[in-house]
């Protein structure tokens, strides 16, 4: 079996614990717990000093769709959870933004189930945004979301649109963009086993003191789905690891446990703390962008800049109060400037908005419109999420720099693949090609 170096999150639609255990694994690899270790060391999760200024992380939206437009989230769902990502990390002065399109990923194969997951979240990325994939059902539906850490290769986000048969995943989302901080779940063992007396808390479990030593809750076999509170038993009531540790008690409210989903709802305040230096520190590159907003112009919010937004313009004109949209120079006025700026946009912002504008006519082409520019992906004969190796053969598009080199020692459908080629920039790295 192809072994990809890449530590993902797995929330799973089971209340079986056995099951669960043998579903969710989504502990960090000793190496990457060594790695998280050096970093707390070196500083990168400690706030840097000064005040904490405004971040923007620009969010692309990646949805499942049929061709007869049923969509595994809605639009407006879609800003329900940008608005509830921005009332939990306003602690924080992080905010998130999405881009105006949403890229509509057409697979009628896929919509019963996407049977692996990595596949849906490796396609289409807008570069430095956080791209986020929704489905209606991940792996056989056991899959609720799968994130990434600043150190895992896919740095994408995959959510199931139910989760344990709830509807409303908002708690569960945050969960997996708390990963994308570098947040480790509450029950983390791979950096060791966490004292519930705390006296090793800094380099144990999820290396945070202020979370509470958890073991693994599996949802509702240990927590009531209605008051939120632990169950009895001894498996759910159970004493510390440690010498003279008193019973457990941990949290059934927070994001990065595996509690029941409408319980999940609240941060610590040093886990608000690992989020912001991992901004600051390691996701540089994704803070204020820009990328949530192509086309400032656009103050109607119309996808063209035309006579409305003039309109707009004109009756903002002066002095900005606070910040407006018709100051498209950012200059803390609407002026003259704003107005050149507008009359150089004007038209349309994007070359394409959907698919049908991007049909370039030739049937060896798969053609879709991309966040407002078109994209002609050469049809390969290989399936969805499949590219020819080296050699034509068909293999995951995802074992491309994924931290293996394929030369051959593993296999796919049966046959050795290789992609230590030039064509692969030897496998994106993993190889140092012949």
């Amino acid at each position: 079996m192809h072994m990809i170096s890449l530590t993902t999150t797995i929330i799973c639609t089971t209340a079986s614990m056995g099951l669960a255990q043998n579903i969710c694994d989504s502990d960090l690899t000793p190496a990457e717990a060594r790695l998280a270790r050096n970093r707390q060391d070196a500083g990168a999760y400690s706030m840097r000093a000064g005040p904490v200024q405004p971040v923007v992380i620009s969010v692309a939206w990646h949805v499942l769709e049929t061709t007869d437009g049923r969509r595994a989230i809605e639009d407006d769902e879609l800003q329900l959870m940008i608005d509830y990502l921005n009332d939990q990390w306003e602690t924080v002065n992080i905010s998130f933004a999405a881009h105006p399109l949403v890229d509509r990923i057409v697979n009628d194969v896929w919509w019963d189930d996407v049977p692996d997951a990595n596949e849906l979240r490796s396609m289409r990325r807008l570069p430095n945004a956080l791209n986020i994939y929704w489905a209606p059902s991940l792996e056989g539906g056991g899959l609720c979301g799968r994130s990434s850490f600043t150190f895992s290769t896919l740095d994408t986000i995959v959510m199931q649109s139910s989760c344990l048969g709830y509807t409303d995943v908002r708690g569960v989302f945050a969960h997996e963009v708390g990963h994308w901080f570098d947040l480790f779940h509450t029950f983390e063992t791979a950096t060791g086993v966490e004292c519930v007396a705390r006296t090793n808390c800094l380099n144990t479990g999820d290396l945070l003191c202020d979370t509470p030593a958890s073991f693994g809750l599996q949802f509702t076999t240990c927590v009531d789905p209605i008051t939120c509170n632990r169950k009895p038993g001894s498996f759910c009531n159970r004493s510390g690891p440690c010498p003279g540790d008193p019973l457990y008690d941990p949290s059934t409210t927070n994001f990065m446990s595996y509690s029941v989903p409408p319980c999940i709802s609240e941060f610590t305040p040093g886990q608000y703390e690992r989020m912001r230096s991992t901004t600051d520190n390691l996701r540089s590159d994704y803070a204020n962008t820009g990328l949530h907003d192509p086309c400032p112009a656009d103050i109607d919010g119309s996808l063209a800049v035309g006579a409305n937004d003039v309109l707009a313009l004109l009756d903002a004109y002066g002095p900005c109060s606070d910040d407006c949209e018709s100051d498209i120079t950012g200059d803390g006025q609407t002026d003259v400037n704003d107005v050149l700026v507008l009359l150089g946009a004007w038209g349309p912002c994007f070359s394409c908005t959907d698919a049908n504008a991007c049909d370039d006519g030739d049937p060896g082409t798969l053609d879709y419109c991309l966040f407002g520019t078109c994209t002609h992906e050469v049809i390969t004969g290989c399936a969805v999420g499949e590219i020819p190796d080296c050699n034509g053969h068909c293999v995951p598009a995802a074992w491309v720099g994924d931290g293996v080199c394929d030369d051959g020692s593993f296999t796919h459908d049966g046959l050795p693949v290789f992609l230590n080629c030039d064509a692969f920039n030897c496998d994106g790295g993993d190889c140092i090609c012949p």
